[in-house]
């Protein structure tokens, strides 16, 4: 079986563009920045709303009303009867556990500790950037080259540990030790 992927060749720039993990309790979204990478943690026990369930007791009737309008052709009909009496009340909505922020990648002077700023890099410093999804595996990867270094970001969301997982390393491509490992470590 193949192993397909989605792949881009730059950082999301909002929120939808982001590749989506989770194991249907747990979730992030990675936008996938360099060298600075935001992180939506999300949890489904964070919703909007309350537990009160609501039954429309006019469902069936609009429901088949809806499925008489299609088969006749009359999508628009059929969708508007969905839309204004099938709904119900405005849903909950998730919200966000928290937001991660990782800086990897920021090599001398470029991180100011004390402003807690990061400097971003010049148009060129930053070269073989890719963000990838394998979704026969649900692990995203973010790599680019900076000062021949790659920087790598794994993730991953553990359905049996229900827990969230990124791993990181940082290997000089060219000079020094080949494959000298810079930095390897990972949380969950």
């Amino acid at each position: 079986m193949k192993d397909y992927l989605l792949w881009e060749d730059k950082p999301a720039e909002k929120f939808c563009d982001a590749h989506y993990l989770g194991n249907g309790r747990l979730g992030m979204s990675v936008m996938g920045g360099a060298p600075l990478e935001e992180v939506y943690i999300n949890d489904d026990t964070l919703w909007s709303g309350s537990e009160e369930f609501y039954l429309n007791p006019q469902h069936y009737d609009k429901f088949e009303e809806a499925r008489r309008l299609s088969l006749e052709g009359k999508v628009k009909e059929a969708n508007n009867i969905i839309n204004n009496d099938m709904e119900g009340r405005w849903f909950e909505a998730y919200l966000p556990l928290a937001s991660l922020h990782l800086t990897v990648g920021q090599a001398n002077n470029r991180r100011n500790m004390p402003l807690k700023m990061v400097i971003e890099p010049q148009k060129d410093d930053i070269s073989d950037y890719r963000r990838q999804l394998q979704l026969g595996t649900a692990v995203e990867t973010v790599s680019w080259v900076r000062d021949n270094i790659r920087y790598t970001r794994e993730y991953f969301v553990s359905f049996p540990d229900n827990k969230a997982f990124i791993y990181c390393t940082a290997e000089r491509e060219e000079g020094g030790a080949e494959g000298e490992k810079l930095l390897d470590f990972a949380f969950g």
